[in-house]
């Protein structure tokens, strides 16, 4: 059973997540704040952060909206939806021009630059989802995949899923688990 002190020290991070999920962590104002925060904290390198990986204006301003509004009842769903609406554009322009390039048989390797940024937009668009609680796991699956790339040149994502459990914990605590979850956490 997973409890406070495996909460404290794991290094795990989509493992944190996959829990959060799994007990049916409820607070979504917690959730989406997460989601900003590790565009914002994930380091990529020395004074690089994901956030220098959004490569579209129109990623940004989904993470800028998303801040703003987490945690306000009265917020402008007109706004949060456009915004959405618009990183959900980047991605899928990027998605085209990766298309274009990427013949059916793969002998063709798109520049890793665009595979990275791919990765960060898809990672943006969820970030305004109306489902934040199940879409969270994918949002740091494509900003892990991203930031590993950008570094390695390749999908390994483990020493960022450490960093990512850092940032898990200074966003949620303990007792927010306990208060907004259905499962008991000890």
């Amino acid at each position: 059973m997973m409890n406070a002190h495996w909460w404290e020290s794991s290094t795990d991070g989509k493992r944190m997540i996959r829990f959060l999920v799994g007990i049916g962590y409820t607070d979504e104002h917690s959730i989406r704040m997460l989601g900003c925060t590790i565009f914002r904290r994930l380091c990529i390198a020395e004074n690089t952060y994901a956030w220098h990986l959004l490569h579209d204006r129109r990623s940004r301003a989904a993470i800028d909206i998303a801040e703003r509004n987490a945690g306000i009842f009265d917020c402008d769903d007109v706004l949060i939806m456009r915004a959405r609406d618009l990183a959900i554009a980047a991605y899928e322009e990027l998605e085209k021009i990766w298309d274009s390039i990427v013949d059916d048989e793969y002998t063709i390797s798109p520049p890793l630059k665009l595979e990275v940024y791919m990765s960060m937009a898809e990672a943006a668009s969820f970030v305004l989802s109306p489902d934040i609680l199940s879409d969270i796991e994918e949002l740091a699956y494509y900003a892990l995949k991203a930031s590993a790339l950008a570094i390695f040149g390749e999908h390994d994502t483990r020493i960022h899923n450490a960093r990512l459990a850092d940032i898990i914990r200074s966003v949620i605590a303990i007792d927010d688990i306990r208060r907004h979850s259905s499962a008991p956490f000890t």
